[in-house]
């Protein structure tokens, strides 16, 4: 009997380191996975980073010696007031996911921006006690954004030196729509855009 229930604990505990193997196995995966497409960050509850995966270094210029026990400082661009990271920290440290935009500034001095989610990893008495961020690179997005942005006020500007009234409308159904007027309505026809 003695033999029988040392037998099956053995077999128990085989089993166990089984399922604990393909786990890790399963998480190795999906750790990959995410590596190859997101920039990835670790970082204890002070902010030090304890992890950067490849694609943190290659965006940022550091190398993973360079980033290791730094905070995320090493990488402000300086275009967000503190009150944006005040907000960040506040959230986070609540035990709640931030989202949202940030432009950091690369070791070359090159800005570059993020779409990031800062998720807080809580410890067993409920606190926070590390940060992974998950970021993607949204630079070209915003140097679009950014030239779409120009290229309408360009127009704006020659539109409102017009010394008449310019404007855009759609017609369909029997219906005339104004989808852009410009500013010299007001000043010509006494209208409101």
């Amino acid at each position: 009997s003695l033999s029988k229930l040392m037998s099956e604990l053995v077999r128990q505990r085989e089993a166990g380191q089984h399922d604990l193997q393909a786990a890790l196995a399963d998480l190795a995966k999906q750790k990959f996975a995410l590596d190859q497409h997101a920039i990835v960050s670790i970082t204890d509850v002070t902010g030090r980073i304890t992890y950067a995966n490849d694609k943190f270094c290659q965006i940022s210029g550091y190398s993973i010696d360079l980033l290791l026990g730094k905070d995320h400082r090493i990488i402000n661009s300086g275009v967000h007031p503190k009150a944006f990271f005040a907000d960040l920290w506040q959230v986070i440290l609540s035990g709640q996911v931030w989202h949202g935009e940030i432009c950091n500034r690369a070791k070359t001095g090159d800005l570059y921006w993020v779409q990031a989610t800062i998720v807080p990893l809580m410890d067993d008495l409920g606190a926070p006690d590390q940060f992974i961020a998950i970021r993607t690179d949204i630079t070209a997005r915003k140097h679009m954004q950014a030239a779409v942005a120009e290229a309408e006020s360009r127009v704006r500007h020659i539109t409102n030196a017009v010394p008449g009234v310019v404007y855009r409308c759609q017609v369909g159904s029997g219906k005339v729509s104004y989808t852009f007027v410009s500013e010299r309505l007001k000043e010509i026809r006494g209208l409101d855009a």
